[in-house]
């Protein structure tokens, strides 16, 4: 949804100008007055206002990035959700959705004082903005360090046999016993996973690898199709010559992976799983509701930003708080085009029509209007 906050300069009677504005934004959009008692903002003097100017418009693309980034983590987490309906604290009209928040927007002093000189309250804003932007990185760094973890673990489950956990193998298959894997004092078991074809060639070749291996201690372990195309052989040999034999087998392009059959392994990996899932649950629901929270909180404070803008640049182009009123126009959808001409047609100088319009229009790299103008367009 969009919507033009728009800064006038007051000319005649007050309702009769609405109504030309009104006139020319025709069918394209809705007007609606807005009641920001622009006396109130202590903006200071013209250079003062023309470098918050700049200060607010960086503040402006701040508090955007933050509102997309906080839209794009909840919709992570919860892709369904529509941010258009959710409900921000309304200052004078209590919780409502965005739409209304912006037509009927009133400013909260509580958490933008107007009494305080410009420089001050940008300062009270961009703080409001960094404290959700860092508490927003916090939750989603725990979050995916969460993520990250599950399947780093995941992916040892369910990789190809070259990186599985070994254990998640044998101890559940009722074939393979305990009694296949031998480890004692001196001698070691070492499990090798050779491709189906050469298969063969291991059960000829592998007592050659070192001289330590015990002969005809090579075993097939019936494990199936679950591997892959590989078959699994277990052997056995002298505990310290595993180095040399792990370094041959590479020399002859075999995988050998050490292996001691453990079936507490497989219960404190069960429990580690519960415990991680139990851990990035409770980083999506934390995530989830700093996500919610943060929006209503910020979409408010981009709201405040908006008018803000349109307030110091109306006092800059119309000379006092009393020279301008400000205006929304909730924007048909396409039509935005179409209601800036109509506003510069009923807005501009005839001599200087043309001079205005957007950075398309004038193929320059910025709008040029004959009002104060901010777009809001989020969500």
């Amino acid at each position: 949804m969009v919507f033009f906050v728009i800064g006038v300069q007051k000319k005649g009677a007050q309702k009769s100008q609405k109504d030309q504005v009104n006139t020319s934004i025709a069918s394209y959009g809705s007007l609606y007055d807005v009641n920001l008692d622009n006396l109130r903002f202590k903006l200071g003097n013209f250079d003062n206002m023309m470098m918050n100017y700049e200060a607010v418009s960086k503040i402006e693309t701040q508090v955007e990035h933050l509102l997309k980034r906080i839209q794009k983590a909840y919709l992570d987490v919860e892709p369904k959700a529509d941010l258009e309906k959710m409900k921000i604290d309304s200052k004078d009209h209590g919780a409502v959705d965005s739409a209304t928040f912006v037509v009927k927007f009133t400013w909260d002093d509580s958490k933008y004082p107007r009494n305080q000189q410009l420089a001050d309250l940008l300062k009270i804003i961009t703080q409001r903005i960094n404290t959700v932007d860092n508490n927003i990185k916090n939750k989603l760094q725990a979050y995916q360090d969460s993520k990250n973890a599950v399947a780093t673990l995941g992916k040892k489950d369910t990789g190809t046999i070259l990186t599985r956990n070994l254990n998640e193998v044998f101890v559940t298959n009722k074939h393979i016993k305990p009694t296949d894997f031998i480890n004692t004092e001196h001698l070691q078991t070492m499990i090798a996973i050779v491709p189906e074809r050469e298969a063969p060639k291991w059960n000829a070749e592998y007592e050659s690898m070192n001289e330590y291996i015990v002969p005809k201690s090579s075993k097939e372990l019936p494990v199936g199709s679950e591997v892959g195309p590989y078959k699994l052989f277990r052997f056995v040999f002298l505990r310290k010559m595993a180095e040399d034999i792990i370094n041959e087998a590479k020399n002859r392009k075999i995988t050998v992976r050490e292996f001691t059959y453990d079936t507490a392994e497989i219960h404190r990996r069960e429990e580690q799983k519960n415990k991680m899932n139990t851990q990035i649950t409770s980083d999506v629901d934390s995530l989830k509701e700093t996500c919610v929270n943060s929006f209503k909180d910020i979409y408010s404070t981009y709201a405040h930003v908006k008018f803000l803008k349109v307030v110091i640049d109306s006092q800059m182009r119309f000379g006092s708080a009393e020279d301008y009123q400000v205006l929304v126009v909730k924007v048909n959808k396409g039509r935005e085009k179409r209601i800036h001409d109509g506003l510069i047609q009923t807005l501009a100088d005839k001599s200087r029509r043309e001079f205005y319009g957007t950075k398309e229009d004038l193929n320059d790299s910025e709008d040029f209007f004959p009002y104060a103008f901010a777009l809001i367009d989020f969500p």
